[in-house]
């Protein structure tokens, strides 16, 4: 499964499922854990069809990686952004619509410990 062409500067964005399925977002949750090494992480999911059943897989690979995840259900990604900052979590990933094109994205965002050690240990 070559998902090389779903990986953006910021996000990660591709059509349902053609692209995003269950098999390839419990691969995205895999790699995100494997890379970033983080311990708890928040997910949140938008109101689409396909949301419940795409973050249940990323769920299932960041645990299957060892991650504890914050399941903060349906919100915006806002909420995501904010659970990770207040809870002083990991990082967070979104499953929403991409506003810019058809298709549909999963974003992900650093928490504070994690974003410090990928820049070398400290901020920049």
């Amino acid at each position: 499964m070559d998902l090389s062409g779903c990986f953006k500067a910021y996000d990660v964005r591709g059509r349902v499922p053609g692209e995003l399925n269950t098999e390839s977002v419990y691969r995205i949750g895999r790699a995100y854990a494997d890379w970033l090494r983080p311990h708890r992480v928040a997910v949140g999911r938008d109101i689409r069809h396909s949301s419940r059943e795409l973050t249940e897989a990323l769920i299932r690979g960041l645990n299957d990686s060892g991650v504890n995840v914050v399941d903060i259900g349906l919100c915006g990604t806002e909420c995501v952004y904010f659970a990770t900052f207040s809870q002083a979590l990991d990082g967070g990933i979104e499953r929403a619509k991409s506003a810019l094109e058809v298709g549909q994205l999963v974003s992900p965002c650093l928490g504070w410990r994690t974003g410090r050690r990928q820049r070398g240990g400290h901020l920049r």
